[in-house]
């Protein structure tokens, strides 16, 4: 089974994928066949109200593309970028914010590029120091419901690197209350301390971050 695409509802997950061979679907898991944008849409709208159900696939052979743009015409699009900073001791920035651990990001600002939007936020959230731009990681997907509608929030990640051992200084005007280097032997208890989406896209490519 191919997995392409992963829309995270908080803790819950839409997620694309080429195929269902050897697929074995939990009592919580369900399971749409794409044919056409208005059954998905109905299916989508299901799982957005019935909170049993936990992840639901969308197989979208040939088509993930298309799926992925009538998934985003539902809802609001914003378009944001950070970054996967790791420095000389081979540590991962992270930022504490609303009780959670998190890798810096923010929004991508009118006729600003991606690549731009985040170093420009890595910097600001954290003060960090020397940058460098690496490789393009891919992207999350948050679906949220705020200030009276439903938005997605697409954010591109970049792997970046820094030998710089500048103190950090946390974003106070953001409500980031500390930025700090995190150890890799530590890295899997700050994640379970993260949103489910930083979780699964940093253990995604965690042998893409060491190399």
């Amino acid at each position: 089974m191919s997995q392409i695409y992963k829309l995270f509802y908080n803790n819950r997950m839409l997620q694309l994928i080429d195929d269902t061979e050897n697929m074995n679907l939990c009592k919580n898991e369900k399971l749409h066949i794409y044919s056409n944008p208005a059954d998905l849409i109905i299916t989508i709208r299901t799982f957005e109200k019935d909170m049993s159900i936990q992840t639901l696939y969308v197989q979208a052979k040939n088509k993930i593309g298309e799926v992925l743009e009538v998934i985003k015409s539902m809802y609001e699009y914003v378009s944001a970028a950070g970054g996967i900073v790791v420095n000389s001791k081979n540590e991962l920035l992270f930022i504490h914010r609303f009780n959670k651990w998190d890798l810096p990001k923010g929004h991508v600002e009118r006729n600003e590029s991606i690549e731009k939007a985040a170093v420009r936020e890595v910097i600001e959230e954290t003060a960090v120091k020397g940058l460098i731009m690496g490789k393009y990681l891919g992207s999350t997907f948050h679906v949220y419901f705020l200030f009276n509608r439903w938005c997605v929030k697409e954010t591109h990640y970049y792997k970046m690197f820094t030998s710089s051992d500048a103190p950090l200084i946390p974003q106070l005007s953001e409500a980031i209350e500390e930025a700090k280097w995190v150890p890799l032997s530590d890295v899997a208890n700050i994640l379970d301390k993260s949103y489910t989406s930083i979780k699964v896209f940093v253990l995604d490519h965690s042998e893409e971050l060491l190399n």
